[in-house]
């Protein structure tokens, strides 16, 4: 939120927009609020919005376009870091590591690659937040769809980091098959690897199918 950190006055076109957008942050991303946050049907000069209905147009379209881009690529890196977590593993057991070191090398791997998933993550969702913001500032014809779009977009990823930290954490955990099914169990787990990144595109695509109606 560098973008509401660093402005120093509001007009009273800007101001409501702003504590709007700060609140909603606070509640999808700060508090993890799984509730809808209460928007109200009525904002500043543009009059009676109803959020679902809007679509976004423009400099906002654009903005939520580049969103949708970076995360993909995203999911592109954390895909390619945990094949080469398991391609490690594989040519450790080759080399004849011993079972517990090979798992716990695969275990650390992939403890680091889930953080860098979790950065990469915040740090686009961040920096869209600050880019849609910037532009409400710049367009306040464009604030009540700005603030219908960052409705629907920050709980939706907020549950998919979840998802995903959660899928990480299950992948590391059932590595203790190794010691039993060691072909199986990587056959298992890149075909779990392909699943859960394919899926986690496909909600992402309908996600801004949704969006962009």
């Amino acid at each position: 939120m560098n973008a509401i950190a660093s402005a120093q006055s509001f007009d009273d076109n800007t101001r409501p927009f702003v504590q709007e957008m700060k609140a909603m942050w606070e509640h999808y991303v700060v508090k993890g609020s799984v509730r809808p946050y209460p928007l109200p049907d009525k904002f500043g000069s543009v009059g009676v919005l109803r959020y679902a209905e809007v679509r976004p147009d423009g400099p906002v379209r654009e903005a939520v376009a580049q969103f949708q881009a970076s995360q993909d690529a995203n999911f592109a890196s954390d895909q390619k870091g945990v094949n080469q977590a398991l391609d490690q593993l594989k040519a450790n057991q080759n080399k004849g590591v011993p079972p517990q070191a090979a798992t716990d090398s695969f275990k650390k791997k992939l403890a680091a690659q889930k953080e860098q998933a979790k950065q990469r993550s915040n740090e686009s969702i961040e920096a869209a937040f600050d880019k849609l913001l910037v532009i409400g500032e710049e367009h306040p014809e464009q604030q009540g769809i700005i603030l219908g779009v960052v409705d629907q977009l920050l709980p939706f990823f907020e549950e998919l980091l979840s998802q995903g930290v959660r899928w990480f954490g299950s992948i590391a955990q059932t590595v203790i098959q190794w010691f039993r099914t060691v072909v199986q169990w990587l056959d298992d787990a890149r075909k779990a690897v392909v699943g859960f990144f394919s899926g986690a595109v496909g909600q992402v695509g309908d996600f801004f199918r949704g969006i962009f109606g």
